[in-house]
């Protein structure tokens, strides 16, 4: 693959990464399930001729019959997946979520039409190879192409939680104001379908119910599928182990429309723990009002979940998630506020937020899953060098984001420790030239970078200056002083 200038290689052995390089996904549009017998056809054509390592089978479903038809493709066949729309898509936006699943850069999408006379025509065309900017503007013109109108959507990815949906969507539903929940089932295997079907029959004007065959096992997946439909002037997202208080969302809601931000904060959320205890956490989000580029300047909280964004900033920057285990919601917000033209701070807290459940991302994070936050890393490099306001100001955002690999080393076990900060460093060599920056190093930032052998690039200052700090922070990752 041609390496845009300025990016950095990785190397496969540093970076894990063995799916999206190499092979090709065969996107496979289906948008009228009348034509099943062409639909079989084609498939068997498919998967006799055209070599593809992944065939993903994106459908307008009409009822559970069609759904249990395409489900023996996926389970027969350990190369198929499928995505069910339950509520009718266009062709672009079917096309754009099958781009956003696919595992490889490499896709083709294929479909079948009736032609005048009747018969089925088939058509299949290469195309652009997946790259974050071919992505971004993806992401553009599929939600250029549809209508937009005053309302909230709310985007609600969903993979095994049903013990706890009801209370999200409970709460969801209560915010009383023109909404759309897209809620997006990725590969659940207990009963989280069921109850999203449950909900969805009783509002059926309300809830867009979208269902992923086989987990894609990305957070990212569920939600950029979720951003593609979204046709209302606002959105937000709710994790679906989560919930909300609907008055204080309305207020923020209400706020933002009043001021025509871009980007409405809350400026604290309650955090419930697994012991059954609470505690709410007030003005964490401390962000520069009206100056979205100088968001990195402020107590800068990555979650998602505490924000409304106008679907504008979709439509000027292609945002999108990267496909990462973690930290993808990092990606997302630093974007979305290079691009927001205003931004407030509503003092709510509207968010309540299940901390450290098991089987959650954060949860994760506290083994050795923990090392696809390292290992991944270049998948998230790659959207902020695509992005021409993200690439100017790529030091800054590489020193708040080492902010998170510090949360993350808090999370593990003694044993991990050092484990963790040694591939930490290996992973940070090929990043030297991007910490170039005049401010004064505060530990923090020496113990990440500076100990690392690239303090001289890191801050224009006199080594003298630091040094202290420099033994401090190489003592921190284990290093001799």
């Amino acid at each position: 693959m041609k390496l845009m200038p300025g990016r950095i290689a990785f190397s496969k052995s540093r970076t894990g990464d063995s799916s999206s390089e190499t092979g090709q996904t065969l996107i496979f549009i289906l948008d009228n399930l009348a034509l099943q017998r062409q639909i079989d056809d084609a498939f068997q054509s498919a998967l006799n001729e055209s070599g593809a390592a992944e065939i993903l089978l994106v459908a307008n479903i009409r009822c559970v019959d069609d759904e249990a038809w395409l489900r023996k493709y996926c389970a027969r066949f350990p190369s198929v997946n499928a995505i069910f729309n339950r509520r009718a898509k266009s062709t672009a936006v079917l096309e754009a979520q099958g781009r956003w699943l696919a595992r490889y850069h490499s896709q083709e999408v294929l479909s079948i039409d009736l032609d005048e006379s009747g018969g089925d025509k088939v058509s299949r065309r290469a195309l652009l190879f997946f790259t974050p900017p071919v992505a971004m503007e993806m992401q553009k013109n599929t939600l250029s192409c549809q209508a937009e109108k005053r309302g909230l959507t709310l985007i609600i990815p969903a993979h095994n939680c049903a013990p706890y949906l009801t209370d999200c969507l409970a709460s969801a539903l209560a915010i009383e104001r023109d909404k759309t929940l897209v809620v997006v089932d990725d590969g659940s295997s207990d009963a989280t379908h069921g109850v999203i079907a449950g909900f969805a029959s009783q509002h059926p004007e309300v809830i867009d119910h979208i269902s992923v065959c086989k987990a894609s096992g990305l957070p990212a997946v569920p939600r950029n599928i979720g951003l593609a439909s979204i046709q209302t002037d606002t959105f937000g997202f709710i994790d679906a182990d989560d919930w909300i208080s609907p008055g204080e969302y309305i207020s923020a809601l209400h706020e933002m429309q009043q001021t025509g931000a871009d980007i409405a904060t809350a400026t604290g959320f309650t955090r419930h723990y697994p012991d059954r205890t609470e505690s709410l956490l007030q003005k964490c989000f401390t962000i520069p009002e009206n100056e979205p580029a100088k968001a990195l300047d402020g107590s800068f909280f990555s979650n998602i979940w505490n924000r409304i964004y106008s679907r504008n900033i979709l439509l000027r920057s292609g945002a999108h998630f990267p496909r990462t285990h973690f930290s993808e919601d990092f990606c997302f917000s630093v974007w979305a506020h290079f691009y927001a033209q205003k931004t407030i701070q509503v003092p709510v807290s509207f968010y309540h937020h299940r901390y450290c459940r098991q089987g959650s991302t954060t949860d994760n994070r506290a083994g050795s899953g923990a090392f696809k936050h390292i290992t991944e890393f270049h998948r998230e490099l790659d959207v902020y060098l695509a992005d021409p306001a993200m690439q100017k100001a790529l030091a800054t955002i590489l020193r708040k984001r080492m902010g998170s690999f510090q949360y993350t080393l808090k999370l593990l076990p003694p044993e991990l420790t050092q484990p963790f900060k040694i591939v930490l460093r290996e992973m940070l060599k090929p990043l030297n030239r991007y910490f170039i920056s005049d401010k004064e190093p505060n530990k923090r930032d020496i113990a990440t970078f500076a100990a690392l052998g690239i303090s001289d690039l890191l801050y224009q200052q006199p080594r003298s200056k630091f040094s202290g700090m420099r033994n401090w922070g190489r003592k921190w990752l284990g290093l001799r002083a």
